[in-house]
């Protein structure tokens, strides 16, 4: 696309679903020049666009960089944001995928639903990109191109200048005497992406000067081959996921190759919106999960995963918080009550069906978690072990342990989560119904990297 209002305007025409835009700006040329094309079409075209700069605080500078961005909008009547951000980060971290995923989802909390967010990746990015996923080892879905338009938060991402090359960006900024900023960690080649874009592409154009072009054409090629296979493998995996989509079903998996079923995986993670493995930790997974034979709770993990099998289903969450030892809560249904392990909270509402307590009871009432040993009393007067209960239920055995359990007199009155009441104290008018109101969670957007299988 040449670098110029018009070519932008028959893009967004061609292209975007709508007329607001949060760009990310960061004071480079990239975005410094896709700022300036967007100014110079927003009268004509009635746009509403937004420049956000996020400050990781990672330099001494980035405070400056933030001033000198809400300079530059100023100077073209573009409305700023900037936003500070903190980064906590482990040992093994890494601090640029840290730095990458937090930013996104700081922007895509400025989102206004249906809008979109505009990044100016351009084309030596995509080449890049694929050579550092190339000698990471993955395969079709890290090798893809990054789209043009994808759905992300609660819009859009669009990358308008990804068939455009730096130095075009670069010349474009020169001829409009547009000053634009370095980061000195561009230049660090401790960084995978800094040694391809200073070491590899120079020697890569030298022999072959439209390297980047066709680089990106194998992408663009890599991700139609993804699209097909996916959608190959979303008819399949339709046969193995619970009603709700949450849970991978392994019936009729000994029909599938090691490949179909690497892939269906895959493709449910995704659809989960969670890290997907490396191959290594793939082959792990069918290993203890789905080849061996079953321990009391087979566990994989992987950062930011935790993926169970129970009987012939698999469950995948992300890590679940430690559960306190013993913990036991006196609770009167006045007010709501605070469960540990982010499990949120429990709340008492006078209704028709629920618990038929006096207010006695309620100043008696306890709140515990299971910790072997309960009994239940069931209908008809015999009591079972509340472990046998929970294998009748088809309850999973790390679940038995985060259900709230209310107790009166030594005895278990409701398991929340679960249709068990104690007949003593259950009624079918005039009751106190007990909601369980989980706690509430940012929905974080994965970024590019959050699909990518690599060792």
């Amino acid at each position: 696309m040449p670098l110029s209002p018009h070519e932008l305007g028959l893009f967004l025409e061609r292209v975007s679903p709508s007329s607001r835009y949060l760009l990310a700006i960061s004071g480079g040329a990239d975005s410094l020049a896709l700022t300036h094309l967007f100014a110079r079409l927003c009268p004509s075209k009635r746009i509403r666009l937004r420049a956000c700069y996020v400050d990781h605080g990672l330099h001494p500078d980035a405070e400056s960089w933030g001033e000198y961005c809400r300079g530059f909008c100023h100077a073209l009547n573009v409305q700023f944001t900037e936003i500070k951000v903190q980064l906590d980060t482990l040992p093994g971290d890494s601090l640029e995928a840290k730095a990458r995923d937090i930013r996104y989802r700081s922007l895509a909390e400025q989102m206004e639903v249906g809008s979109v967010l505009v990044t100016a990746h351009h084309l030596n990015d995509q080449a890049e990109t694929f050579l550092l996923q190339l000698l990471r080892g993955a395969g079709p879905q890290g090798l893809a191109a990054m789209p043009e338009i994808k759905e992300f938060g609660t819009g859009y991402h669009l990358r308008p200048l990804l068939k455009v090359r730096r130095q075009a960006i670069e010349q474009y900024c020169m001829e409009h005497d547009i000053q634009w900023l370095e980061d000195p960690s561009n230049l660090d080649e401790k960084f995978d992406r800094n040694y391809i874009r200073h070491q590899l592409m120079p020697v890569i154009i030298r022999r072959w000067p439209s390297a980047p072009q066709t680089i990106a054409r194998s992408s663009n090629h890599m991700a139609e081959m993804r699209a097909l296979v996916d959608e190959y493998g979303i008819d399949k995996l339709c046969h193995h996921l619970s009603e709700d989509g949450q849970r991978f079903e392994l019936h009729g998996t000994a029909q599938l190759s090691r490949a179909q079923l690497k892939h269906l995986l895959r493709l449910w993670l995704k659809s989960l919106q969670l890290p997907l493995p490396s191959s290594r930790k793939m082959e792990v997974l069918l290993a203890d999960l789905i080849d061996a034979r079953q321990q009391a709770e087979p566990l994989v993990r992987w950062p930011g995963v935790e993926i169970r099998r129970y009987r012939q289903t698999l469950y995948a969450t992300k890590p679940l918080p430690s559960m306190p030892e013993s913990w036991c809560q006196t609770w009167d249904l006045a007010k709501p009550l605070t469960l540990p392990a982010d499990l949120g909270s429990l709340q008492a509402r006078a209704g028709d069906a629920g618990l038929s307590l006096n207010a006695q009871q309620r100043r008696q009432l306890k709140v515990i978690f299971y910790r072997g040993g309960e009994r239940l009393l069931m209908r008809g007067g015999f009591h079972t072990s509340l472990k046998k209960w929970f294998q009748q239920q088809a309850i999973p055995p790390w679940e038995r342990r985060r259900l709230p359990l209310l107790v009166l007199d030594e005895n278990i009155i409701h398991i929340l989560g679960t249709n068990y009441y104690h007949e003593k104290y259950h009624t079918e008018s005039g009751g106190w119904q007990i909601v369980w109101q989980p706690c509430v969670e940012i929905k974080e957007t994965p970024s590019a990297s959050a699909f990518v299988s690599s060792d």
